[in-house]
């Protein structure tokens, strides 16, 4: 009868496109290479809104990521507009919101981690957000790093933020509308550092380094206790 049959597919906060792109060829909507190569030819890390899609099977990649791209611009984009930001480009909101949602596993907890990194990029201070050397590491193969080691903050990277001053060159990932609004509405702190806690994914917010290496200490008392 002509007609097309749709393929539904979840595109979770927080995937780097190369893992959009593999879930895309293994829901058999287009390649994950030929995704991937109009996705660099046309800077759309992070620009592709996380939601879910209904996709007509052996589709173009091209045609994928545009329509893709097209609900980044039409449901991101407005909150930029609508802040009134004039510290930070859209483009910078966007690179600091994906590190915000790599970061926070509660919602309720963004508005505070947007908060660290703007006073950390306020002081002049590295980020240091290890969701960036774990992409710096991972791109190519659409894994995250687990299990950090500190030899692995050596990458010679832009998106290292751990040797390099200021924000990465570009989003790490498809953040959430959530991660946007609170890397453009932050919590009002002056928080410098952050732990998680290694139990509820929640975190330990400190303002110095002295309280943050306490932090940390107690966060593995803890964990040698349950062990």
């Amino acid at each position: 009868e002509g007609r097309i049959e749709s393929v539904r597919v979840a595109i979770p906060e927080g995937f780097m496109a190369k893992q959009i792109a593999d879930r895309l060829e293994a829901a058999g909507i287009t390649t994950s290479a030929a995704f991937m190569e109009y996705v660099r030819a046309n800077n759309l890390e992070g620009r592709l809104f996380p939601t879910t899609y209904f996709f007509a099977k052996g589709l173009a990649a091209p045609d994928v990521a545009h329509h893709m791209h097209q609900e980044f611009k039409q449901k991101v984009l407005p909150l930029y507009q609508a802040a009134g930001e004039d510290r930070f480009t859209a483009d910078q909101i966007l690179a600091l919101a994906s590190i915000v949602q790599r970061e926070a596993r509660a919602v309720d907890e963004m508005p505070t981690i947007a908060s660290v990194y703007r006073n950390r990029l306020a002081k002049r201070m590295r980020l240091e957000a290890d969701p960036t050397v774990q992409y710096a590491w991972g791109k190519d193969t659409g894994e995250w790093m687990k299990g950090m080691r500190f030899k692995h903050l050596e990458i010679q990277s832009p998106y290292n933020m751990y040797m390099y001053f200021g924000l990465p060159p570009g989003p790490i990932c498809s953040p959430g509308l959530d991660a946007v609004k609170a890397s453009l509405r932050p919590a009002q702190t002056d928080f410098l550092y952050f732990v998680a806690d290694g139990e509820s994914g929640r975190h330990i917010f400190t303002r110095t380094l002295v309280e943050h290496n306490a932090a940390i200490a107690r966060v593995k008392a803890a964990q040698r206790r349950s062990k």
